[in-house]
């Protein structure tokens, strides 16, 4: 069946078949395909649509778009994050030039491999970057929860505090610091149009549950999901100016939080 609305699209902004085959970069004979109801890769119909502008959900409207974009936008994948060397990613961290939006409980892996984070992130937000990070509230129940999950007594708390600390000047420089206490389902670290992603497993710490890489390549895919999965927790919790992440990083340790949270639950 022919693409009627390729045609008109192609029409409208007076390109042939044989031009607009050489803007995408392939071949006159492809072009001819397409208008006869071929459907290109999905790179190509990126491209194509950029070309045109215009949908590119409006020139291949079919089931099979949102399956296509959704295989495509993954990158990589590990059984364990802990699989994942840390230059990989730096190289995500270095190269992110508008947007850095971190989730986890406690996160404490990304400054004890990365020591000079606080610096890049920071000259990141001087050229107008955002640097969002939302992280457990370590006297919540729900960071409490995790904690008994892994059965760590108190060392989840006690890494929160710790990230707390480190991320203290990140804030300084402009960052938000946001507080949650929600279950996380998934720990979230995007950068630009990059993203890696970490599902929590039960009993499992996160750095042996697995690891993806997604890539944005068009609206409703993978990566917008997980997005919409940060933005809901961020909405719900509590930001924090720096001066409240200093009396933070200052608060009694996890084990009397621990035991603050243990009167609190036997109290009629």
């Amino acid at each position: 069946m022919r693409n009627e609305r390729l045609e008109a699209a192609m029409a409208k902004s007076d390109l042939s078949a044989q031009e607009l085959a050489e803007s995408v970069g392939t071949s006159r004979k492809a072009a001819d395909k397409w208008l006869n109801g071929t459907i290109p890769h999905l790179k190509t119909q990126i491209a194509i649509a950029e070309e045109l502008e215009v949908d590119r959900l409006w020139l291949w409207p079919h089931d099979e778009v949102g399956v296509a974009t959704a295989r495509e936008e993954i990158v990589r994948a590990w059984a364990r994050r802990s699989d994942c060397p840390p230059d990989y990613w730096w190289k995500l961290i270095v190269d992110a030039k508008q947007h850095v939006d971190i989730l986890g409980y406690a996160v404490l892996f990304l400054t004890e491999n990365h020591p000079d984070l606080t610096s890049v992130l920071s000259e990141l937000m001087k050229n107008a970057g955002s640097v969002r990070i939302v992280i457990a509230d370590p006297s919540g129940q729900a960071a409490l929860d995790r904690d008994t999950e892994e059965g760590l007594d108190g060392l989840l708390l006690a890494r929160i505090q710790s990230s707390i600390k480190y991320l203290r000047p990140i804030v300084e420089a402009g960052a938000s610091l946001h507080l949650q206490n929600a279950p996380m389902y998934s720990s979230v670290f995007r950068f630009d149009d990059d993203m890696l992603v970490t599902p929590h497993l039960f009993g499992i710490p996160g750095k042996m549950a697995p690891l993806f890489h997604f890539r944005r390549i068009g609206s409703g895919g993978i990566f917008d999901q997980y997005m919409t999965h940060f933005e809901g927790l961020l909405a719900r919790a509590t930001p924090q100016s720096p001066s409240a992440v200093t009396t933070l990083k200052q608060s009694a340790g996890p084990q009397e939080t621990l035991e603050n949270q243990s009167v609190t639950k036997e109290r009629p």
